[in-house]
């Protein structure tokens, strides 16, 4: 049920083997049919993937665990009678789950070509990026106390100088 290189969840029923993702989207494209999948062997090999997976991470595991009750939802509902305007809604949530796997399977595409990619800083060099070579500069003053106070007030001195003009105030005797 697990491959041994990563964490996919296989399914082993009487027509089908192989992921549940795919199972899931080769139900919403009519090729597998829904009515001859038995829920209870899905059911229960799902439980003995989640039992014998201790570290298996929680995001993966909550989406077989969604992919698993669409396929539920959609089962169930071919099997009972239904309105013609529920059959509408769940057919249209059928076209929104194939959407989302579409775009599932792109995303895992465009991250499988970006990793490939070779990285900025380790397989590829700008102009301009030294490698391993350290700056070997290293600007160090030794000044006392007086010295540094002289070069403030220089600084200080040269910043725009106004003079300052205090009124002189009327006094009355």
């Amino acid at each position: 049920m697990l491959d041994t290189d990563s964490n996919n969840f296989n399914v082993d029923l009487n027509n089908y083997q192989g992921p549940l993702d795919i199972l899931l989207d080769l139900a919403k494209a009519q090729k597998v049919n829904l009515e001859d999948i038995s829920i209870t062997k899905l059911a229960d090999q799902f439980y003995e993937f989640i039992t014998s997976e201790k570290n298996l991470n929680l995001e993966i595991a909550s989406e077989y665990l969604v992919m698993a009750t669409w396929l539920t939802y959609l089962k169930s509902k071919l099997l009972l009678p239904g309105d013609p305007e529920e059959e509408f809604k769940v057919l249209e949530v059928a076209v929104k789950l194939k959407l989302q796997l579409k775009k599932l399977e792109l995303i895992r595409l465009l991250s499988d070509q970006m990793l490939k990619r070779k990285r900025l800083g380790r397989e590829i060099r700008l102009r301009g990026i030294k490698g391993s070579i350290r700056s070997i500069y290293s600007t160090e003053y030794k000044l006392n106390l007086y010295e540094l106070l002289k070069c403030y007030s220089s600084i200080i001195m040269t910043k725009d100088f106004q003079r300052m003009n205090i009124p002189k105030l009327p006094v009355f005797t």
